[in-house]
């Protein structure tokens, strides 16, 4: 956790809710309730930060997603946490794939 993050509890809430999420689909059966929630929770999070993404590959070098935290470029941070949020996403649908697949067999 950084400790120069403005909201650092938001974070770590929602990563260690997409982490339980899995766990509990690994180690019993998958919730789709819990696995669908946590994937709008992701998705709707996510769709709030994607302008910044656009807005990183569309105007700036892509090299400054690998640049450090600087106040001129607050599109870097929000690009970050975006796709932070979609690699959540892509396993929260992973799972909700496989879980159908799984009972109709």
């Amino acid at each position: 956790m950084q400790v120069n993050d403005p909201d650092p509890w938001r974070w770590v809430a929602m990563y260690a809710s997409l982490g339980v999420v899995a766990w509990l689909a690994a180690a019993w059966r998958v919730q789709r309730v819990l696995v669908a929630t946590a994937l709008l929770v992701a998705t709707a999070w996510s769709a709030s930060l994607w302008p910044s993404v656009f807005e990183l590959f569309l105007h700036h070098p892509a090299s400054d997603l690998f640049t450090g935290m600087s106040p001129d470029r607050p599109y870097v941070e929000r690009a970050r946490e975006a796709l932070g949020l979609s690699i959540g996403i892509l396993a929260m649908g992973h799972l909700l794939l496989a879980s159908r697949a799984r009972s109709h067999q």
